[in-house]
């Protein structure tokens, strides 16, 4: 995973906007989570500059579920050819030219239409910060960040907003197939 993060371009520093926000979504074997997630992010106005989606190997039914959502025409689809896991597809999809990355589960997703905005004043307002947490909405659960910033020494992807230089910094995701959270514990 090391030669994926350093063989990307260098992303201009300075205030970020919208635009610049790519969501990222690793997922497997999930599609009718992933389609209720691209649908949510299909009604936020601004939208995300991009959408990357890393399919691991195996999974049979998430291409599906793409190509029948409203981003069937742009999202940005790698397919594995072997299995990566969360934190595998996650080193893959930070390579995307975006400077601010929105690290998504594939059942989770922003609770307000005007998230992307929102999250660019979020993080011009902490240019420092490494990741900020944002409201999201898996499992069917509403999860909350924290009301003020503050250092913290663990990560909680999902609906994390992340400055990719500072994740570029790092040595990256654990590329474990069957992980669940231990990457993320490894990058924080």
């Amino acid at each position: 995973h090391k030669a994926a993060i350093d063989g990307a371009k260098p992303v201009a520093s300075g205030p970020l906007n919208n635009m610049q926000i790519g969501v990222t979504i690793p997922t497997f074997q999930r599609a009718t989570a992933l389609t209720q997630t691209l649908a949510h992010l299909a009604t936020c106005t601004p939208g995300p500059h991009e959408v990357l989606i890393h399919i691991d190997a195996g999974d049979t039914d998430s291409a599906a579920a793409i190509a029948a959502s409203p981003f069937a025409d742009t999202a940005s689809v790698i397919h594995a050819s072997t299995r990566q896991g969360p934190g595998g597809g996650g080193n893959r999809l930070m390579a995307a030219e975006y400077a601010l990355g929105l690290s998504l589960d594939d059942d989770s997703y922003p609770l307000d239409k005007h998230f992307f905005t929102e999250a660019a004043a979020a993080i011009d307002a902490a240019p420092d910060a490494a990741v900020i947490a944002t409201p999201i909405r898996t499992k069917g659960n509403l999860r909350t960040p924290m009301a003020y910033a503050s250092p913290a020494a663990n990560v909680v992807n999902c609906g994390a907003l992340i400055n990719v230089q500072a994740f570029r910094a790092t040595q990256g995701y654990l590329p474990l197939p069957l992980a669940y959270g231990a990457e993320k514990v490894d990058l924080a």
